[in-house]
C-alpha cells in the first residue's frame, strides 16, 4: 500500500485528494483506496454504477418475499439472501426516515448522496420506467448538508453492511480482485 500511495502521490502536481469513502453508500466498497485516489488525482471520473443497490436504496425491497423466486438477485448477489436482506433492510430503513424528511424517495436521497461527492462522480442508475427515469433525474437537485451526508456515511460505514456484493467465485473472477495463480 505504500508504493501505491507514493506512485499515486506523484501524479499531477497540487491536486489535493479528499478523504477516501466507501462509495455507494457502502454497499459497494470494491473501490480501494488507491483506485480511487488514482482516479481522482489524475482526473479520471467515476461512473457509479447499479447506484441503487440492484433496488435496495429504493426502500421497496423490505425481504426476499418481494422477490419473485427466479430473481437473479437471490441467487448472485450474497445481500438479498435471507438474513442479509433483513438485516441490511434495517439500514435502508434510516435511509427512508431521511428521505421522508426531506420530502424525497429513499432512491433520490442515495444519489443525491453520490452526487454530493463531487464533480468527478457519475450514477448511472437504469430503469425500464420513465416514472423511475423522472425520479432519479430530480434527485440532481436534492440539496444535502454537511449533516444529511455524515449521517448517511454513518448508515452504512464499512462492516455495517450484511455480506459481500457477488459470491466469492464470482468476485475472484474480477480484474480487481483476481488472485494469481
Amino acid at each position: 500500500m505504500e508504493q501505491t500511495l507514493e506512485l499515486l502521490t506523484s501524479g499531477p502536481a497540487g491536486r489535493d485528494h479528499p478523504p477516501f469513502k466507501g462509495l455507494y453508500l457502502g454497499l459497494y466498497q470494491g473501490l480501494y483506496l488507491g483506485l480511487y485516489l488514482g482516479l481522482y488525482l489524475y482526473g479520471i471520473g467515476i461512473v457509479a454504477y447499479s447506484p441503487l443497490g440492484r433496488g435496495f436504496l429504493t426502500g421497496t425491497i423490505t425481504s426476499v418475499d418481494d422477490l419473485h423466486k427466479d430473481d437473479w438477485r437471490l441467487a448472485g448477489q450474497p445481500r438479498f439472501q435471507a438474513g442479509a436482506l433483513e438485516a441490511n433492510f434495517a439500514l435502508v430503513q434510516r435511509v427512508k426516515e431521511l428521505a421522508a424528511k426531506k420530502g424525497v424517495t429513499p432512491g433520490q436521497l442515495a444519489l443525491a448522496w453520490l452526487h454530493a461527492q463531487g464533480p468527478d462522480v457519475f450514477p448511472i442508475p437504469g430503469t425500464k420506467r420513465i416514472k423511475y427515469l423522472e425520479e432519479n433525474a430530480a434527485a440532481f437537485f436534492v440539496e444535502l448538508s454537511a449533516e444529511d451526508r455524515k449521517y448517511l456515511e454513518g448508515i452504512f460505514a464499512p462492516g455495517k453492511v450484511t455480506g459481500q456484493r457477488y459470491h466469492q467465485e464470482v468476485l475472484d473472477t474480477m480484474t480487481f480482485n483476481a488472485k494469481e495463480k
